[in-house]
Order: C-alpha cells, then structure tokens, then sequence
C-alpha cells in the first residue's frame, strides 16, 4: 500500500513525504536500503595470503590509467596510460611499460610477445589479470606457448591462466598505489600545471604530437629507474606473508630457494619460432610499431632535429616545459 501511494502521487508530480518513502523502502527493499545507508560501513574484505610455489609460478598483469585521459583531463585524447607484469612470490617487475592504448587485445598481445622475447623466451606457469576484453589475446598466446612447451602442466592443478576483478588482482593493484604515491604525484602535477597555464594546447595537432614526443620518453626513463629501484629495494620483513619477504626482489626471483628452501625457478623456456609464428598472426612488426607508437616516424624526425639545434637541453621536470614551448615554437614557424 506505501509503495503504491508513494507512485501514485509521483505520477501525480505530487511531492511525497519522506517518512513515506523511507517507509516504502524499508517494507520493499530492507537490506538494500540498509546497505546505502549514509555512514554505513563497508564490511573488509576477507584478503588470504598470497602463496606461490617461487618465481615465475604466477605472474600479474594490469593497466594503469591515473595518467590516462579521464584522470589527467588535460585535453581530449590526451592519455598516458601504463602496463605493468609482476611475479608474485618475489614483487619483481617484469615490465612498466607506457602505451597509447591499454584497451585494445592487439597491443596487448604485443606486449606480452615483447615480454617473453625480453626474458629469453621464458614464460611463468600462471597468468593473472583483470577481467577486460583487452587480455584476451595475450591469454591465448601464453596458453599455446605453454602447452607446446610444458604439456605435463596441465589443469586444474596449473592452470593457463586466471581471470580476477580488479580489486582482487592484489600484487600489482597495490603496487599501482604504492607507486602513485611517489613520483607519480610529482608528474601529475607538473603535466596539470602546464595545462592549467595554457603553455599546452591539446587543440593544436602541433602541440598535441610535441606533447607526447618529449613527456613519453621522459616518463618512460622515470618508469625504468623506478622499476630498477623496486627491484632492488628491501622488502620489509612480514610474519603474515607466505610469500618471501626481508630481502629484495631481485634476489628472490633469481634465487628463489634463499626466500623459501622449497621454492623453485618455475619458469618455461618456449619455442622462439613459436613467438614469431604468434608474432606474425597478428599483424608482425608493423602492428608492433603502432602498438607503441605514439606520433608519427615523420614527426619524431623533425622534432628530433629541432631539438639536436637547441643544443639538447637536459629535459627535466623543472625544464620540460620550457623545452616543449620552444621545440613547438620551433616547428610552427618550419609549417
């Protein structure tokens, strides 16, 4: 009867009282009700150690996009977004890669031919990652490079892989906070800051490609001293984890037995000629290129040349803008 007084007068644009409405939806929709309370707080979720037989046993993949287009919303289109892999028993970084796009299975795909073919054709027993379209592919590779490989791995006691919302794919979601709390803060801030003084204009193709041509590199070399300082950081010893801790990652993963005496090098050598039969099945070197190709062959060149007669000014995170003001200067009076 609440419920269809409370309709009743909505049809009739008539306002309903709100112990009214409070009454309808505490008879129709207790625990929902409940749930949304203003206040209310959200159970914790139940987190389970995480448990690896040593290194190369599972590794995690995910994008990052707290540089990506909604969160910098510095221009349309303007997205710096990042793919990362990391093993879980040791917290070693295979990978922290920037990419124009982290949405689409083909650049993904390439990525990960990139990454096997970076660590001598070797691959972990066990892929984890989010639940996005984009994995797919890359899902499908390491299953048929692992079944060629190691036909006696087989599942449910080792599975290809395993799919997890992001909130559950732990080691590198967490690792994604850890990081954005560094120097991540200080990029973001610069990047916003030359878009809030008006020294970048997203709407200028101009600005747009000088844009991507100087920030790309740099933010990639910082991704890459971050990745060799994790590496070799100490990790804080832990009595709740069952993974190893009080020692770095780099050494856990190359002596996997000095974290834990039972743990064990799990990775798979996998055929090379494999990889480039895979490699070609989608779109071979070229598809590759534009996988991580952020402006064009032709404008990196010009902009490579621009900047050589400057001097190659040292680009920082005080200088860079500076520096993309007069290479953009630069190539608007060449046009």
């Amino acid at each position: 009867p609440g419920t269809l007084r409370v309709l009743f007068l909505l049809s009739k644009l008539t306002l309903a009282r709100r112990d009214a409405i409070r009454e309808s939806l505490h008879a129709n929709y207790d625990l929902e009700f409940n749930d949304r309370f203003v206040g209310k707080k959200k159970k914790p979720k139940h987190r389970t150690p995480l448990n690896a037989l040593g290194s190369w046993h599972q590794e995690h993949s995910d994008g990052h996009e707290k540089l990506g287009e909604q969160a910098l919303q510095i221009g349309k289109g303007i997205s710096l977004p990042i793919y990362g892999s990391k093993d879980q028993y040791s917290a070693w970084i295979h990978a922290l890669l920037l990419m124009p796009n982290v949405r689409t299975k083909n650049a993904i795909a390439h990525y990960y031919l990139d990454l096997v073919e970076g660590r001598k054709y070797r691959v972990s027993i066990q892929l984890t990652t989010d639940m996005g379209s984009e994995v797919g592919d890359m899902l499908k590779i390491h299953e048929r490079l692992r079944a060629h490989a190691a036909p006696d791995f087989v599942p449910p006691e080792f599975p290809y892989s395993v799919t997890l919302p992001s909130t559950q794919n732990t080691p590198i979601e967490s690792f994604w906070r850890w990081m954005r709390q560094g120097e991540g803060k200080s990029l973001r801030f610069v990047l916003e800051t030359g878009a809030a003084s008006g020294i970048f204009l997203p709407s200028d193709d101009i600005h747009k490609q000088t844009f991507y041509w100087i920030w790309v590199p740099f933010i990639q070399s910082r991704l890459d001293s971050f990745r060799e300082y994790w590496n070799n950081h100490r990790i804080s010893r832990s009595k709740k984890k069952l993974n190893p801790s009080g020692s770095s990652p780099k050494n856990m993963f190359l002596n996997p037995e000095a974290g834990r005496i039972t743990a064990r090098d799990c990775s798979i050598h996998v055929s090379p000629q494999l990889v480039e039969e895979l490699r070609e099945a989608y779109g071979g070197i070229q598809a590759r290129d534009d996988a991580y190709r952020f402006v064009s062959q032709v404008f990196q060149s010009v902009a490579d040349e621009a900047y050589w007669q400057m001097g190659c000014p040292e680009i920082t995170l005080d200088s860079i803008w500076r520096i993309f003001s007069d290479v953009a200067n630069s190539l608007e009076v060449i046009e």
